[in-house]
Order: structure tokens, then sequence, then C-alpha cells
């Protein structure tokens, strides 16, 4: 047989081996990446804005703390955009807060107006609170409101806060977190826990941890009592547990559950 038949051969059998033999296996593929689903174990994101009834004590870092301490909870992460007696507006014109929340992957978005707002310039709060709605909602996070408390000799102002943040509340779709009210049921039913700074406006440690309390309570929907924090080392064990209560009283439903 001359080399060309020879290699012709050797090719033909090649060929009728391989039809009768069975296929290989193909190598199992890899289930495709799981996308746009969060992480369970990652922290909530919460960003502040407002001004010294937010930074004041820094409620934001207690509101981490609290929910560090509180067993089985999720973690809270925050930032706080905020300076001394700012409203809403200023904050728009400023653009820190606006760039943060377009930025920063959040799920919560906190506004909190001047102490004022609600009394003498509602129509401003409630113009400023839309466009900043509007801005988280593009975002892909929900709008909280930080309903502040009334003055320490001025009760009465309670209602023109409840009214003023409902309203924005009513325009936007937000959720309110009712510190304020949580402060009126604290101070009739304990007014030896003192809430208020000397200055009778901004928020004492224990006014500070009260509105913390309320807040990890409406944005986890868990109570907080039991949470081992140390109160700023001013608080006795009795007066947290008090606060814990009432901040979950008031505020574990004030932010509806995730859809």
């Amino acid at each position: 047989m001359t080399g060309r038949w020879a290699w012709l051969v050797v090719v033909l059998v090649g060929l009728v081996a391989c039809a009768g033999a069975e296929p290989a296996p193909e190598a199992p593929m890899e289930p495709p990446a799981t996308l746009g689903v969060p992480d369970p174990e990652a922290p909530i994101r919460v960003l502040f804005v407002g001004n010294s009834y937010t930074f004041s004590h820094d409620l934001p870092r207690v509101l981490e703390q609290i929910a560090a301490a509180t067993p089985e909870g999720p973690a809270i992460k925050t930032k706080m955009v905020a300076e001394p007696g700012w409203t809403l507006q200023q904050h728009w014109e400023d653009r820190r807060a606006l760039a943060e929340i377009r930025g920063g992957s959040y799920q919560w978005v906190v506004l909190q107006g001047h102490s004022l707002s609600t009394v003498e310039a509602r129509e401003r709060l409630i113009e400023y609170g839309r466009r900043f709605d509007s801005a988280i909602d593009e975002a892909g996070a929900q709008t909280v409101l930080f309903q502040t408390w009334a003055r320490r000799e001025r009760p009465e102002m309670l209602e023109d806060v409840r009214v003023g943040y409902g309203a924005l509340a009513a325009h936007t779709g937000a959720v309110v977190v009712p510190v304020g009210e949580a402060w009126a049921e604290s101070w009739a039913a304990h007014p030896d826990i003192h809430l208020w700074h000397a200055d009778g406006s901004h928020p004492s440690p224990a006014g500070t941890y009260l509105g913390a309390a309320a807040f990890y309570s409406a944005i986890t929907r868990r109570s907080s009592v039991g949470a081992d924090h140390a109160g700023f080392g001013q608080l006795d064990a009795d007066e947290i547990r008090v606060l814990q209560e009432i901040g979950a009283k008031t505020s574990i439903n004030a932010v509806p559950p995730p859809r």
C-alpha cells in the first residue's frame, strides 16, 4: 500500500472509532451571578441632613451605637450633613447634601428643617422638602422626616411641628419619625429625665438618646429595649430603658415595612 493510501486508511479508522464513542460530558455551567439583590448582612445606610438638633451629641453616631448593641438587629451606617441653624433651603442652595444623596447609595435620607420652620416658614419647608424628596426618589432612597420637638417654654409649639411635617409628608409620601411626640410623652411621664439643654431648645444627652432610639425603631421596626449602650456615661440603666421603651412605642410603626 502506498503511503497515500495508508494515510487514508488511518483517517477512516479514526472516524469510525470516534462515531462509536460516547461524547465527552460537558463541564457544568456556573450559575449566573445574582445582580441587584442587596446583601442582607450589609448595614442599613442612612444620611441625615439637618442642623444642630441633629449634630448635638451626634445623634447619627448614637443611632449606630444602639444598633451595634441591639442583639440580632441589623447594623446601621450613617453620614451627616449638618450646619448650625440651617434650613432645608440653605442645604439645597449649598448642594453638598444633594451631592451626597446622589452619590452615597443610601436607603434612607432624613430631612430635619430648622426648629421654627413649621411655625414661621412652613411654605418654604414644604417647597424645599419636596425638592429634596424628588432627588431622594431619583437616587432610589426613601425620604424620612425628623419631626422635632417643642421648645421647653413653648409646649404648644408641638402642634405646629406636627402639622408642618404632616403637610410635607402628605405632599411627598415621606414618612415621619415622631421624635417630638416621643419627647412630649417622656416629659409627661418622666419629668425627672431632662431632655433639653439649658437653653430650652437643644437636646441634652437624654434628648439625643431618645431621638436615636426613635429612629432605630422606625428604621428597623424593632425595639432597642435591652441594648447594652452606655448612654454617654451620663444616663443610668433605668433612664436608658425608659427612653428605649418610649422610642419604640412612638416610632416602631412610623416607617412602613419594605415592599
